[in-house]
């Protein structure tokens, strides 16, 4: 019996069904984070109450390559909800965030705070906002927050659909002809 390289014993195929599986997985999620990304306020439900309690924090990440960066955190309670509002982002290497230190002291100046969340979201614990208010002005508006994964899910979705068509135009060349002809 000859032994042969384990590459070759890997039929283009198997190559294939990993690039379709690597493309529905993209197109997938890139869909589930379209969601966020086309909010209506008008479907979004207002929490109001005072505020509980609120802190930011800055924590150093780092990735298995060793290379670090700072994340900051926003966490804030209400009295009236048991739910915990939560906001985190990748400031990079600073060890200040002007932005969460700027809603930080305006919530901490309000008499009273409106949470804009989903409908779906009212049982979770730490549900997702989508614009934050007082009184006065809105603190946090719901298109800072929705642009936010918006290039990402861009990325995404197109990726997976031309993964995706690259295996259809790989696996089916013949019928891929006919199609474009």
């Amino acid at each position: 019996m000859k032994f042969q390289d384990i590459n070759e014993l890997k039929p283009r195929s198997y190559y294939l069904n990993r690039l379709l599986l690597l493309g529905i997985m993209f197109t997938c999620y890139g869909l589930y984070q379209l969601q966020d990304n086309f909010v209506i306020k008008s479907r979004l439900t207002e929490l109001k109450g005072t505020l509980r309690a609120a802190d930011t924090y800055i924590t150093t990440i780092t990735d298995h390559r060793g290379h670090s960066s700072q994340k900051s955190e926003l966490i804030f309670y209400l009295k009236e909800y048991k739910k915990k509002f939560y906001m985190a982002h990748n400031i990079g290497q600073d060890f200040t965030d002007k932005n969460y230190d700027n809603i930080l002291s305006q919530l901490r100046s309000s008499d009273s705070i409106s949470v804009w969340i989903r409908p779906r979201d009212m049982e979770s614990y730490q549900p997702k906002f989508f614009q934050l208010n007082n009184k006065e002005k809105t603190i946090l508006d719901i298109n800072e927050v929705t642009t936010e994964t918006g290039y990402l899910t861009l990325f995404l979705l197109f990726a997976g659909v031309a993964i995706l068509l690259f295996y259809f135009y790989s696996r089916y060349p013949d019928k891929w002809d006919k199609i474009m002809n």
